[in-house]
């Protein structure tokens, strides 16, 4: 048996892990006559070494998983889950002073948009839409998507709810998307000047009080009864 003292240090030994990590790891002298690389406690150390690195490499793969869970790949804007988070926060601050309110956005014809051009045309409408929205509101207010071609906005009013202020800012949010999306719309047109696009999309708004009492699901169902109402002024 080789002599022990020649590869043994008793008060720091220096190993390197399965992930190339070199370590210092404090020792006392070992009872069994075995070379370094045998030593129980070595193996120890390497084991709960390794163990560390590996949780930091999960830490950060799930740092990196986060946003995708978060917001919408599409658009950018907050998932339906997401928006539903933010926007109770917007209520809560709302119990403590001011309003809250929420908005459903939808994008009319948008189906015939993507019969007419295709789905890449119409992934880039949806993009545009939520660009806009995201330009046409104020700090404290979140958007997000709730799924194909629908939108939410919840916002926060140090005021007290108004039905006609509502009303206006839904008619200026409109405009405002509408004016962005019909820039891409022109876009799309030159980029297929053969296709024949029968109707302009626009958006239709509905704005609701989220009076203190009421649920998210109470809230999204007037605003989108609001929404339905609007649109049918328009056929």
């Amino acid at each position: 048996m080789p002599d022990r003292g020649a590869f043994f240090n008793p008060e720091i030994m220096t190993c390197t892990n399965t992930n190339g990590r070199t370590l210092g790891l404090p020792c006392v002298p070992c009872p069994l006559d075995v070379y370094p690389g045998e030593c129980p406690q070595l193996k120890v150390g390497q084991d709960l070494a390794s163990l560390k690195t590996d949780n930091t490499a999960l830490r950060q793969e799930v740092q990196t998983l986060l946003p995708a869970a978060r917001y919408d790949p599409l658009t950018g804007l907050l998932r339906p889950e997401r928006f539903r988070d933010a926007a109770h926060r917007v209520l809560e601050r709302a119990r403590k002073e001011g309003s809250a309110a929420l908005a459903l956005v939808d994008l009319d014809d948008f189906k015939g948009y993507n019969d007419t051009f295709n789905h890449s045309a119409g992934d880039r409408l949806l993009r545009a839409a939520g660009d806009s929205l995201l330009r046409h509101i104020r700090p404290g207010d979140v958007v997000g998507r709730l799924g194909g071609d629908e939108f939410g906005v919840a916002y926060w009013s140090p005021e007290p709810f108004d039905e006609g202020k509502a009303a206006g800012r839904g008619a200026m949010l409109k405009s405002g998307v509408d004016e962005d999306i019909t820039y891409q719309v022109e876009i799309d047109r030159h980029l297929f000047p053969s296709e024949n696009l029968e109707a302009m999309p626009e958006v239709s708004i509905g704005v609701a009080e989220w009076r203190r009492d009421m649920t998210f699901t109470e809230a999204k169902d007037k605003a989108d009864e609001l929404m339905y109402k609007n649109k049918q002024r328009k056929r």
